[in-house]
């Protein structure tokens, strides 16, 4: 795609774009893929992404912009940005999404949501207004929203009960699970990096051998893994259930941030499977709290507190 320095580097749409000062960023505001930084290196590259994703990152963008966050975009780390983003995979799914889109837009009892299909369809996320569309009439045919006027929804009671059960599953939670080898050696690393970090960015850490059940271990990590807005998997140790929750969680499209002590990743200790993710990599405990401190405000959208 050929891009006008105008344009808007995710979608190529017209944008305004203003340098930022004497840093080498530039501030983009872009009607479909919401406001965002961008360094001017990769401002100027043209053949970045490829259509899948270029459609993503304009979603995961947008996302962030509906929720007040800040997202900054360099060579390093664009496409962590559509990793770390949860994108349904069916249209039941899907309907999900619109429904805490238009309660984020109004949350009123009997409220009125105005909308633009044109502009607003990454904002579920999907790939076109037609697909936006599709969406919000299999909405209405569950009985979950109504159509007062033209370019206008209404959450019915039956939405509401919908969004009730979204918030039991966990969805806009703000619990962070961690994955880790519970060895003595880790106990610095979860005190002051982990549990630190992960409190500091306005979670709740959830470690299952620190979770009071009465089931069985298994049933109540899956639950744990089901109810948290994301998961922390830490490889050092090689331990096995680290790779089993981190799985789970990939398969229930929860984000998984991976993180492992530097030496023991470049010892090639961590199983190849899962090398090619994008690590946080670490030297001590402090060294991963400011890390992952980075990697979660960069990559995982806080919750909105509607849910």
């Amino acid at each position: 795609m050929a891009f006008d320095s105008t344009n808007c580097w995710i979608c190529g749409e017209p944008a305004t774009k203003t340098p930022d000062g004497g840093r080498d960023v530039t501030r983009v505001n872009c009607h479909y893929c919401g406001n965002y930084i961008i360094s001017n290196t990769l401002d100027a590259c043209e053949d970045c992404l490829d259509d899948g994703q270029r459609w993503k990152l304009r979603c995961a963008t947008r996302i962030r912009h509906n929720q007040g966050e800040s997202v900054y975009l360099d060579t390093g780390n664009y496409l962590e940005y559509i990793e770390n983003t949860f994108f349904p995979k069916n249209p039941i799914e899907l309907v999900d999404e619109l429904l805490k889109y238009l309660y984020n837009k109004n949350s009123d009892i009997g409220g009125v949501i105005t909308y633009n299909a044109t502009t607003d369809y990454p904002s579920i996320p999907v790939k076109s207004a037609n697909q936006f569309h599709k969406i919000t009439q299999y909405a209405r045919d569950l009985g979950f929203i109504v159509f007062p006027a033209n370019q206008q929804m209404e959450i019915t009671l039956d939405g509401w009960s919908r969004l009730d059960e979204i918030k039991r599953t966990g969805i806009d939670s703000d619990k962070a699970f961690v994955a880790m080898w519970f060895d003595k050696s880790m106990s610095e690393v979860w005190e002051n990096g982990l549990k630190l970090c992960i409190t500091e960015c306005g979670y709740d850490p959830i470690r299952i051998d620190q979770t009071n059940y009465n089931e069985g271990v298994c049933d109540e990590i899956i639950a744990q893994i089901r109810n948290a807005r994301f998961i922390i998997a830490d490889l050092t140790g090689n331990n096995q259930g680290v790779y089993y929750e981190a799985g789970f969680a990939h398969g229930l499209g929860k984000p998984v941030i991976f993180t492992c002590k530097k030496s023991y990743f470049e010892d090639q200790k961590v199983h190849f499977d899962v090398r090619h993710y994008n690590f946080v990599l670490w030297e001590n405990a402090e060294d991963l709290k400011t890390r992952l401190l980075n990697r979660i405000n960069a990559t995982i959208v806080k919750g909105s507190g509607c849910l």
